[in-house]
């Protein structure tokens, strides 16, 4: 974030890419406020997520995720974190309504 958004906002895009790309520094700026970590601000992530990249294939539609995460009211929406053996923070899943994938053993 201190590399990406300050080099495209010396250098703007000159095309419609424009458009994502200040939509993606709005959702940079949600999670640097922490706003993922509530519903509210997941689903407003959610959200701005699916104006970007109108042309892109999804799995689930914007709708889908929102009433998924509207009806695990009793779950963590996120990962917590624990360290490993050397030291480094590594996600652990919890009882979470969205892991990116990172609670599989080695994926990314």
């Amino acid at each position: 974030m201190t590399q990406v958004i300050p080099h495209f906002q010396k250098y703007p895009f000159f095309s419609a890419k424009q458009k994502d790309f200040d939509l993606f520094v709005r959702v940079c700026k949600m999670i640097d406020r922490e706003k993922h970590l509530t519903r509210n601000g997941f689903a407003e992530i959610v959200k701005i997520a699916y104006q970007m990249n109108g042309s892109g294939k999804r799995k689930r539609t914007k709708e889908e995720i929102i009433n998924d995460l509207n009806t695990r009211q009793d779950e963590d929406i996120v990962l917590s974190l624990s360290q490993d053996k050397v030291g480094n923070e590594v996600p652990k899943r919890t009882k979470s309504v969205t892991t990116g994938g990172l609670s599989q053993r080695g994926a990314r």
